[in-house]
């Protein structure tokens, strides 16, 4: 299992290196000119290492919660009982509110 998630992080710190080579940074945003769901997280987590909470929530307020949803949803399969039912849930609600954030803010980038 280790393994298995050490060739998953170096494929995408692997993607990342390559895209910011490259000049493209997030290729969501590259392409369609509207940020991603997820832009903003890792400047972040950097504010947040830096103890920069208005950093923070002016990047990506749901770094943190988004982090943790993926963790859910990646290991909710060892969970049992009502552990693995509240974890599903607490990773739609996260990701739920996640996307309405993004879809407010494209609202507010398009003018509509």
């Amino acid at each position: 299992m280790l393994r298995k998630h050490l060739a998953l992080l170096a494929l995408i710190a692997g993607t990342l290196w390559l895209f910011t080579s490259l000049g493209v940074g997030c290729p969501i945003l590259w392409l369609t000119g509207f940020p991603c769901p997820t832009c903003g997280t890792t400047r972040a987590l950097l504010a947040l290492l830096r103890l920069d909470f208005h950093g923070y929530l002016f990047y990506q307020p749901f770094a943190v919660p988004l982090i943790a949803a993926v963790v859910l949803c990646i290991h909710g399969r060892l969970l049992v009982g009502p552990w693995k039912c509240a974890a599903a849930v607490c990773s739609g609600v996260i990701l739920c509110a996640n996307t309405l954030r993004y879809v407010s803010l494209l609202f507010l980038l398009v003018g509509a």
